[in-house]
């Protein structure tokens, strides 16, 4: 294997990820092999020897076969990681790594793709071909699959942080604060003490959080949001700094004890996308979870208002992009008419 293709794969986090990278190196190399007739495998590949026209003709090739804009992209990313990381080892100068990025730069749109689409379009049809149709339900996606989260998915995540720990404490809270409050991940690190107000029972319990423009809203508790974030602050009022106004959520050190310092935007990014990668969730982070909140909100027959006014949004037009319920919840709606 070359030297800086281990470094690029070694720096990934996840399993996944260094098996998405290895598989389109092999793609790419199968198109160079085409071109070319090189021998090899994509691993040990001289990457960094191909001229500038084998970048543009490899390039070429993607879009001759109609791929997608997004597809040819991500080759194109994972090929400008590879000479990235041999430009750092020594194997690729700066000016023609600098040179080869201009040629593999990312494509907005393949015109070949749509024609290929618009040729398949005037295709004729017959009877049989209409009655299948509807056994591909592909097509029907709202847009937002990408950005969505099952709850079976976020009820096993949250199970998996567990309470083991004054760590575990805390970061359930953390992920609960945005999958059960729609909270972003700047408001949950910016709450402090006095933001919490705690009742008896969680129906009358509520946070009030500051968001953009310093608009103040109040989000009330559930029950599972209640008790996580309880348990949480019973041990921040153990500490020695308990004044109304310090935050919420802390630092711990080695030793699972509370400092004094807040979590920075940064901090909790990192945790949740920890938790994602802990079991096998790849790229979840913070807005993810927010938009779960707010599809679940609609799921159960929330006013799409309310829903807004509970994500902070002053607009619903900005609340709609976070509707990710699929065309199963439309079938069901049909399906409840009278």
């Amino acid at each position: 294997m070359q030297p800086y293709i281990k470094l690029y794969i070694d720096s990934l986090n996840s399993e996944n990820s260094k098996k998405a990278v290895i598989k389109n190196l092999h793609a790419l190399f199968r198109r160079i092999t085409k071109l070319k007739n090189e021998v090899g495998t994509a691993l040990n590949f001289d990457w960094h020897n191909l001229p500038l026209s084998e970048y543009s003709r490899l390039k070429g090739a993607l879009l001759d076969e109609a791929k997608s804009s997004n597809y040819i992209n991500t080759l194109m990313t994972i090929l400008r990681q590879v000479l990235n990381w041999a430009m750092i080892q020594g194997d690729l100068s700066g000016k023609m790594f600098a040179d080869i990025k201009q040629v593999i730069k990312s494509v907005s749109s393949n015109k070949k793709r749509q024609i290929s689409k618009d040729d398949d379009n005037n295709d004729e049809v017959d009877f049989d071909w209409l009655v299948g149709q509807a056994d591909n339900l592909t097509n029907l996606s709202n847009g937002n699959s990408s950005k969505s989260i099952d709850a079976k998915t976020v009820e096993r995540l949250i199970k998996s942080i567990g309470t083991t720990s004054h760590r575990a404490v805390r970061n359930r809270a953390i992920f609960m604060c945005m999958s059960h409050a729609g909270m972003r991940r700047e408001e949950v690190s910016q709450l402090r003490l006095k933001d919490l107000y705690f009742s008896r029972n969680a129906s009358d319990s509520f946070i009030k959080v500051v968001g953009k423009g310093a608009k103040v809203r109040n989000i009330p508790m559930s029950t599972p949001l209640y008790e996580s974030l309880f348990l949480w602050a019973s041990l921040v009022v153990k500490t020695s700094n308990k004044r109304k106004s310090s935050y919420f959520f802390r630092k711990l050190n080695t030793i699972d004890k509370t400092l004094q310092s807040g979590l920075s935007n940064s901090g909790i990014y990192q945790i949740v996308r920890k938790v994602g990668e802990n079991e096998g969730v790849e790229r979840l982070h913070p807005h993810k979870l927010r938009h779960f909140f707010a599809t679940r909100l609609l799921l159960n027959g929330c006013d799409i208002f309310e829903v807004a006014r509970l994500l902070g949004h002053s607009n619903v037009d900005t609340t709609s992009h976070y509707d990710d319920r699929g065309f199963d919840s439309l079938q069901k709606a049909i399906s409840e008419l009278a």
